[in-house]
C-alpha cells in the first residue's frame, strides 16, 4: 500500500459488501502509522498480527462491515478500538491495556472477548442476538435501509399526528405523575404492560463469544450497555459482574428490564458511585419477552449516594416509567432527579402498522 511507503500517520480505506477492500499482500509494518480506518475489509491472522506487532504507534483502529478471520489483536499503543458490524468468525479477544475508549456495535456471529483494559474510560456495548450464531449470513445492503427505517419509526399516513412520531420531550417526572405517587401499586396493566415471564426460547450455548465481557469494563467511568429484551451475553455475564468502582455514567437498555428490573438493580448494587443513570426503553416493548437473569438478588435494595439525574426514555404510554420512579425513591433518589423523555406513542405505532399491513394487502389483491 503506497500510503504506509510514504510514512503516512492515517490511512482509510473504504471497500463494498460485494468488493472487500484488497488487503491481500498488504504488509501493515509501519512506526508512523496512529490511525487506520477500515470499511468492508477482510483482516485475517497476517494483518492482526501485523497491526499488534508492525505498528508501534497505532492508536486507533476503526473497523466497519469488516470481517475478522482471526483470533485476535493484542496492542499496548492502541487507545480507541471501533468495531461497527463486523462480522467475528473466529473466537477473538483483544488485550490493550493503554485503551481508552471502546465502541462495539451489533457484532456478527460472535461477541469478541477482551482482555486487560485497565485504562479503559468509555465504553458502548451494543448486541443484538439475531445477528450471534454460526449460521448467520449478511444480508444485503436492503436490509439495512429497513433497520434504518424501523429504528426511526413509521411515517405519520393516518392522521395519528404528532403522538406516534413526535421528538422527544423532557419532563420533570413529578410533571407526569399525577395519581401514581401513592403506595406504588396503581399500574394497570391494560395496555402498554407486560408481565415478564421465560424468555423467547433461545439457548445459551447457541449465542456465541462475550466471555467475562462485563469484567473486561471495570475500569470504565462511562458505560453503554444496550440490547433488547431477552438478550443472551450480558444476562449470561452478570454472575461474573465485577463492582464498577470508577462508573460515574451509565446507559442502559431493554435488557435490564426483566424480571421485576433485576439486573437493573443488580447493577446498581455494583456501582455505588454513579452519579448519572439512562435507561432506554424500548417504544414497542410487547414484542418479544425478555428472559431470566439467572442471578438471585439477597435483596432488592441499592445505594447510589452520588446520583444527580436518572433519565428514562420510553413512549408515552409506558407505566413502567412509575414503577422506576418507585423504585429508584424507594431508594433515597429523590424525585427530582428523575427526568423523562416521552416520545411517541405505542399503541398508535402498533395501530398503524396494521393499517399499513392491511392496505398493502388490499393494493396487492386489488392489482
Amino acid at each position: 500500500m503506497a500510503a504506509l511507503k510514504r510514512m503516512a500517520q492515517v490511512i482509510h480505506v473504504v471497500g463494498h459488501r460485494k468488493f472487500p477492500a484488497p488487503l491481500d499482500g498488504v504488509s501493515f509494518v509501519s512506526c508512523h502509522l496512529r490511525v487506520l480506518k477500515l470499511s468492508y475489509a477482510r483482516l485475517d491472522c497476517t494483518i492482526l498480527r501485523q497491526l499488534s506487532s508492525a505498528c508501534a504507534s497505532l492508536e486507533e483502529l476503526d473497523l466497519k462491515d469488516c470481517v475478522v478471520a482471526g483470533t485476535g489483536i493484542e496492542s499496548a499503543s492502541l487507545k480507541t478500538l471501533i468495531m461497527l458490524k463486523c462480522t467475528i468468525n473466529l473466537d477473538f479477544s483483544v488485550a490493550a491495556p493503554n485503551l481508552v475508549l471502546l465502541r462495539l456495535v451489533t457484532p456478527y456471529v460472535r461477541v469478541p472477548s477482551f482482555e486487560n483494559l485497565k485504562s479503559l474510560v468509555t465504553a458502548t456495548i451494543i448486541l443484538d442476538d439475531c445477528f450471534l450464531s454460526a449460521d448467520f449470513e449478511h444480508g444485503s445492503d436492503d436490509d439495512d435501509d429497513d433497520d434504518e427505517f424501523a429504528l426511526h419509526g413509521y411515517k405519520d399516513k393516518y392522521g395519528y399526528g404528532g403522538d406516534i412520531d413526535r421528538d422527544g420531550t423532557t419532563y420533570k417526572y413529578s410533571d407526569i405523575a399525577s395519581g401514581y405517587l401513592g403506595d406504588g401499586q396503581n399500574f394497570s396493566k391494560e395496555g402498554n404492560y407486560h408481565d415478564y415471564g421465560e424468555n423467547d426460547g433461545c439457548n445459551y450455548s447457541t449465542v456465541l463469544g462475550g466471555c467475562n465481557i462485563l469484567d473486561s469494563l471495570s475500569s470504565a467511568t462511562s458505560l453503554e450497555l444496550l440490547a433488547d429484551a431477552g438478550e443472551v451475553v450480558l444476562s449470561r455475564e452478570l454472575k461474573r459482574c465485577p463492582a464498577f468502582i470508577n462508573l460515574k455514567t451509565m446507559a442502559l437498555g431493554e435488557w435490564c428490564m426483566a424480571t421485576d428490573f433485576d439486573a437493573l438493580i443488580f447493577l446498581l448494587q455494583h456501582s455505588p458511585n454513579i452519579e448519572r443513570l439512562f435507561l432506554h426503553l424500548k417504544l414497542n416493548f410487547n414484542s418479544r419477552e425478555p428472559s431470566k437473569t439467572g442471578i438471585e438478588l439477597a435483596e432488592r435494595s441499592f445505594t447510589c449516594n452520588h446520583v444527580r439525574i436518572v433519565k428514562i426514555k420510553c413512549s408515552k404510554d409506558d407505566v413502567r416509567v412509575h414503577m422506576l420512579a418507585h423504585l429508584f425513591m424507594a431508594n433515597g433518589i429523590s424525585l427530582e432527579k428523575i427526568y423523562v423523555c416521552r416520545s411517541g406513542s405505542a399503541y398508535l405505532r402498533d395501530q398503524q402498522s396494521m393499517n399499513d399491513l392491511a392496505k398493502h394487502e388490499l393494493d396487492f389483491w386489488g392489482e
